[in-house]
């Protein structure tokens, strides 16, 4: 960033959402894994977030339906949009959600935000509308996302930004484009600093960390070039946040005891040791 980031009048709390959850192998994860590790077996987490200062209200990401997770074989832990209510937001009330990118797992409900204005980078839905036209690629997105944020387009309700902005003080979006053309990290301010949510920029610790990527990608060069701009923007590996990490709801405080396994206060000090991204 070439000038210091404004910043809110308070921090923003942040929230991590995690509403499924799914059993793979650490070769799943990770490009030329160790064969020695590859067969170890991971879990990782689809969780979306919410941020909150004073009466402002940020969704990012609006994860998936249940129904399409019951069509993909997902297993649901919690309905996302009910989750945020929980927290005590309606979300036909919310004004502003972020699409890190447009894959099926983040880019699900917009219905359920129906006041939004739906930030996402420009090269993001061209890149989307293309590849559910292609067989072979779909599988990571869904048809009925992209026909809801093109309606959303239609109702002038879709914010395209290009580069790297400023959303709100003390709320950075920062083009990635590795994972896809239209990646982006989101980084908060928060009491305990800048904390950036890396998306799937990084899905799990591991991809900064060894830098090795996640399977999937658009642009295998800039993807390790996120991995410069993720370790550069968060050098204290407990403020950066993987997109698919399972460690983080169990790290953090919960939102509330009875949302304890489901809703984690990212800004809040973790409670449960190292960051997995610290280096070994």
């Amino acid at each position: 960033m070439s000038e210091p980031p404004s910043l809110p009048a308070q921090p923003w709390e942040v929230y991590a959402i995690r509403f499924s959850r799914l059993h793979r192998r650490r070769r799943d994860a990770l490009l030329l894994c160790p064969p020695a590790t590859a067969d170890d077996p991971i879990d990782m987490d689809y969780s979306m977030w919410v941020a909150r200062s004073g009466q402002e209200t940020i969704v990012i990401d609006t994860g998936y339906s249940p129904e399409l997770g019951e069509r993909l074989g997902r297993t649901f832990l919690c309905d996302p949009v009910e989750v945020v209510r929980d927290l005590g937001v309606e979300p036909g009330s919310v004004e502003d959600v972020v699409l890190t990118h447009f894959h099926y797992d983040h880019a699900g409900n917009l219905d359920a935000f129906p006041a939004a204005t739906i930030h996402v980078h420009e090269a993001e839905l061209p890149a989307a509308a293309w590849h559910v036209g292609e067989p072979a690629l779909a599988f990571a997105y869904a048809t009925e996302h992209v026909a809801a944020a093109q309606a959303a387009a239609a109702e002038g309700r879709l914010h395209l930004l290009t580069g790297s902005t400023t959303l709100r003080p003390g709320i950075e979006l920062h083009q990635m484009g590795g994972h896809t053309p239209g990646s982006m990290a989101v980084q908060i301010w928060t009491a305990r600093g800048w904390l950036l949510l890396a998306g799937d920029a990084s899905h799990i610790a591991a991809n900064a960390r060894e830098r090795r990527p996640y399977p999937l990608f658009s642009d295998l060069r800039r993807t390790f070039e996120d991995y410069d701009a993720l370790n550069r923007l968060a050098p204290d590996p407990d403020l950066l946040v993987p997109g698919h990490e399972a460690s983080v709801i169990d790290r953090y405080p919960p939102a509330r005891p009875d949302l304890a396994g489901r809703v984690a206060r990212l800004d809040l000090p973790p409670v449960d040791g190292p960051s997995p991204a610290s280096p070994r």
